[in-house]
């Protein structure tokens, strides 16, 4: 039996069990949406319910049966309770992971949950939201819970590994408006015997991305073969699936192209001149990877500065590993070579605010701040504080950086300032009258 990562997401999962709402869970392919909803299973039957019916709609056979007739969909759960569903006293829980791929049964699944909303909890998965939440928003409204689902975080992988214990760590403090420099000085000493194991799973995390077959192979060579599957199968089969995709050639461009730009800002143009293509079609394909959870879009800083502003926003795969396979770039040798490690760091950081804040009731507001005189800043996070998160690959913090982290401050209140990086210890730092915090990249979970 393959290893099992437990995740955090799981603990909300659980929690809405006794609640109204259909769950939703989305997120690319591979990420462990079908591992997760089989843990779910087990968690569900160790509480004691019994009834519990999981339909897998990859599977043709099942997916043509529901396609067919959406109404296959109520036959199928009174065959499997061996009762109408009227008559059903059992709590019924019904999992249906790539829903997606047959939207015919939407409609049922709204009716089912209108007429059993006591007796029923509802859970659906899928892997683009172009087509789920087309239809989520014509069926579904308003009886729904969204959950996001990422790569592993670091916090999960080293859970996993017995280094820490704890359910959550400094991100999700961050994120969440509850920082505070005694957990992180709590967590620290706690793994500081540790730190060079640690340092080795953040750089297997840099090299070989998020994805956990990635991460529970043992062999080097088998990841490689694992990450180049996953690009020639999401290419060759999800992508012709999509309707939206009118020339798999040309997306294929384009998705390829990205890949040398991941950490950059997004130029439509040159790329459309580049490619050969039209503004539209490159776009087009753009939102298609966006919506199918691949990139993210990550928009620049714009409220009451007055400074000027570059506009277009800045793009990241959701997995460094897929990155570095196309780009073969295959040790942190290479990465630092072809000056791409900065870009590996930024987003395995990323990756953890993301899988820390995409789920929140108030997620933060992420962007970033460059303006033509060269200042920039990575992330800007905007809940009730700012958050200012700068990322480096040097021990310690360069001149440009710290410029432009003293410029950008002023435009605003109090902002909390953490930069992450190849630091020895967490400190905090006083320095012409502002107070920043270095975050070694081994205690940023």
């Amino acid at each position: 039996m393959a290893k099992l990562v437990k995740r955090k997401l799981m603990e909300s999962l659980l929690d809405g069990l006794d609640k109204k709402y259909i769950c939703i869970l989305v997120g690319p392919r591979q990420v462990g949406k079908t591992t997760l909803l089989k843990m779910l299973i087990r968690e569900i039957e160790k509480i004691g319910y019994k009834t519990v019916i999981y339909l897998n709609l990859d599977d043709a056979t099942v997916r043509a049966r529901f396609s067919r007739d959406p109404l296959e969909l109520r036959r199928e759960i009174e065959r499997q309770t061996g009762k109408p569903l009227v008559r059903l006293k059992d709590k019924l829980f019904l999992i249906i992971d790539e829903a997606q791929k047959a939207p015919s049964i939407f409609e049922q699944v709204k009716i089912i949950y209108d007429e059993f909303a006591d007796k029923a909890k509802i859970f659906l998965s899928g892997s683009s939201s172009m087509d789920i939440q087309r239809k989520m928003s014509e069926t579904l409204a308003g009886r729904i819970r969204l959950y996001r689902m990422t790569g592993l975080s670091l916090g999960e992988v080293l859970k996993d590994a017995g280094f820490i214990s704890l359910s959550s760590g400094i991100v999700a403090d961050i994120v969440s408006d509850n920082f505070s420099i005694a957990k992180v000085k709590e967590l620290q000493s706690g793994i500081w015997q540790q730190k060079d194991s640690v340092n080795t799973f953040t750089e297997r995390m840099l090299l070989f991305g998020y994805l956990p077959a990635v991460y529970i192979e043992p062999e080097e060579e088998e990841r490689w073969f694992i990450l180049r599957d996953y690009i020639s199968v999401y290419l060759e089969k999800d992508i012709r699936t999509l309707s939206q995709v009118g020339n798999v050639d040309q997306f294929q461009q384009v998705y390829s192209s990205l890949m040398f730009q991941n950490g950059g800002m997004l130029n439509v143009n040159n790329m459309a001149n580049d490619l050969g293509m039209s503004r539209d079609t490159v776009r087009k394909y753009i939102d298609i990877m966006q919506s199918s959870f691949l990139i993210y879009k990550i928009k620049p800083y714009f409220r009451r500065l007055k400074a000027r502003l570059t506009k277009a926003p800045k793009l990241y795969f959701f997995d460094q590993g897929i990155v570095n396979h196309t780009l073969r770039l295959t040790s942190i040798e290479a990465l630092k070579s072809a000056q791409k490690l900065g870009t590996a760091v930024e987003t395995l950081v990323l990756n953890e605010l993301m899988s820390e804040g995409l789920n929140l009731a108030l997620p933060p507001e992420t962007s970033y701040l460059r303006d033509y005189q060269g200042h920039e800043l990575d992330f800007v996070l905007k809940n009730k504080t700012t958050s200012i998160i700068e990322v480096t690959t040097s021990p310690g913090i360069e001149k440009n950086k710290w410029r432009s982290l003293n410029y950008f401050a002023e435009y605003f209140k109090t902002p909390n300032i953490f930069v992450v990086g190849n630091f020895e210890e967490f400190k905090e730092i006083k320095k012409e009258g502002k107070k920043l915090f270095t975050i070694p990249l081994w205690l940023w979970f």
